[in-house]
């Protein structure tokens, strides 16, 4: 499930990087502290620690090293809103009945 949402339209709950290739540990640890610093008044206070990351030491195929960051936000609201309030419509004209 895909969703097109803007980001600052809410917080983030979790976020995990994932990085592929030869690097260290204490490296990525450093750029993890880097984003939450950055990034403090976008994450929520309520969860603490919440970006974990994990190394690959295999690089992906035709690249030295490679990062992936999914995050999981409450900006995801407004597309149930939306939804929710179709469906209201709908169902109070009997469409689905």
């Amino acid at each position: 499930f895909l969703a097109n949402v803007k980001s600052e339209d809410g917080k983030y709950l979790t976020a995990s990087c994932g990085y592929r290739g030869p690097m260290a540990t204490q490296e990525v640890d450093d750029e993890v502290a880097k984003i939450q610093q950055k990034m403090a008044d976008d994450f929520v206070t309520w969860i603490p620690n919440n970006i974990k990351s994990s190394i690959i030491t295999v690089p992906p195929e035709g690249t030295p090293m490679s990062g992936t960051f999914v995050a999981n936000t409450t900006a995801i609201k407004g597309v149930f809103q939306r939804i929710s309030a179709q469906f209201a419509k709908m169902y109070k004209r009997k469409a689905f009945l």
